[in-house]
């Protein structure tokens, strides 16, 4: 989390927006201010409450409207004073400001991260950093992408890659829009799947800093079915564009131990395919089993009956 904050751009002080329920205190003489009366011997300090309209503004005893919108707190309290004095008022008076409802927007976010689903983000937390920060941060298991859909469905930006397991955030933060939809990618184990005619298959972890190759991912299915006496494997790719891609090698062949020796992925799938041949090796070897063992079955009864 501590990451995520740093990968904010400079935090700034929040900025009044439409629609937000503002709380000015301010003396009680402002109220009835007239350029003829000069209010300087009431001292009380009332809370003056005012809606920021659509144009911005907000309306001020007395003096009528004032345009707040893209003010901070400290702004909007120096234009206050600045409008009442000295026009109005012998000493410049003590203006306090202070936001008591914010207008929020509603955006989701989906996926990978801490706990997906609906935020009301105020004005100045309107963005994808502030959001996955409100989101509990990017799940512990990493993302890939993250992708920004406007409501209507649309991308709202270019999906932003982020191969990462930590929460570094290498990329600049992005300003989100009412209705928009984060869609975080989980970054999936890396893992390779080797299947078919082995003695495991099954999936396999790929750690990071390792390569295999095809000798090793044999090993780790517990090496080829002898009975079935496979000639060849196959390794199944899939590309950046979606297609998946294969090579087969020869089992039995000398360039066997050239090629055993290509590198394996993560992703890539090992496997040793059935043929005709094999097929009828297997149920064979399955046949001589079963005879084996009836056989024996056999014999262990014709020995008890002797006795």
């Amino acid at each position: 989390m501590d990451r995520l904050i740093r990968a904010r751009a400079p935090i700034e002080p929040y900025r009044v927006v439409k629609d937000d329920l503002l709380e000015l205190y301010m003396p009680a003489v402002l109220r009835a201010v007239t350029p003829e009366v000069v209010g300087a011997l009431d001292t009380r300090i009332e809370p003056h409450l005012c809606r920021v309209a659509d144009d911005g503004t907000i309306t001020l005893p007395a003096v009528g409207e004032a345009p707040v919108a893209g003010k901070t707190l400290i702004e909007v309290e120096a234009m206050v004073a600045g409008i009442y004095y000295p026009k109005y008022v012998t000493s410049r008076p003590s203006i306090v400001a202070r936001v008591l409802e914010y207008h929020t927007d509603t955006v989701s976010v989906l996926g990978a991260v801490g706990n997906p689903g609906l935020y009301a983000l105020r004005g100045n937390e309107m963005s994808l950093v502030s959001l996955l920060m409100k989101a509990g941060g990017v799940a512990k298991e990493g993302a890939t992408v993250i992708r920004i859909r406007r409501a209507d469905g649309a991308e709202k930006v270019d999906p932003i890659v982020v191969p990462m397991k930590t929460l570094d955030m290498p990329f600049e933060d992005v300003p989100l829009e009412v209705g928009d939809v984060v869609e975080v990618e989980r970054l999936l184990p890396k893992e390779l799947m080797v299947m078919g005619l082995v003695n495991k298959p099954g999936v396999y972890p790929y750690p990071e800093g390792v390569q295999y190759n095809l000798m090793q991912a044999l090993a780790f299915g517990g090496g080829v079915d002898n009975r079935a006496d496979p000639q060849y494997a196959k390794i199944y790719r899939q590309t950046e564009d979606g297609k998946v891609i294969a090579a087969a090698f020869k089992l039995d062949s000398a360039a066997f131990t050239e090629a055993s020796n290509i590198p394996i992925k993560p992703g890539d799938v090992v496997a040793v395919e059935h043929t005709a041949a094999t097929r009828t090796r297997q149920f064979f070897a399955e046949l001589l089993r079963f005879g084996l063992g009836f056989g024996v079955t056999a014999q262990y009864d014709l020995n008890t009956n002797d006795r």
